[in-house]
């Protein structure tokens, strides 16, 4: 799987492409790990151009997940195809963060949080 790491306004967006397999999910891990590390907080993990997800990405996946949300971090999934959709449905990924069919409703989703949050004080 090869990982583009974009950064868009407070977001930085994992852009997956390949098949995510074991070795991938261990890549996942360690570049989503440092940049956590790096004291990013939001990430968008866009799987539009993802061709492949097995047990073990979709674990890693909701991991990373679950470790932003106990860091008080975000997270947003952009959807690849059909299967892929269902896939993050079945297995309860789909539960833990929002999903969008494209990245810029993503991008959208957390320039209209940040609004809100900068009008509050």
């Amino acid at each position: 799987m090869e990982i583009k790491q974009m950064k868009h306004g407070y977001a930085l967006v994992f852009k997956c492409s390949g098949k995510w397999d074991a070795v991938s999910s261990n890549q996942f891990w360690d570049e989503f790990e440092h940049r956590l590390m790096d004291g990013e907080e939001i990430f968008i993990f866009d799987l539009t151009e993802l061709d492949y997800l097995n047990a073990r990405g979709t674990v890693s996946l909701l991991k990373a997940v679950k470790r932003l949300k106990s860091v008080s971090g975000s997270s947003a999934i952009v959807k690849g195809s059909g299967m892929l959709s269902e896939i993050l449905e079945k297995t309860g990924v789909a539960q833990y963060t929002t999903v969008f069919d494209d990245l810029d409703a993503a991008l959208d989703s957390f320039d209209d949080n940040s609004e809100n949050d900068d009008s509050n004080e």
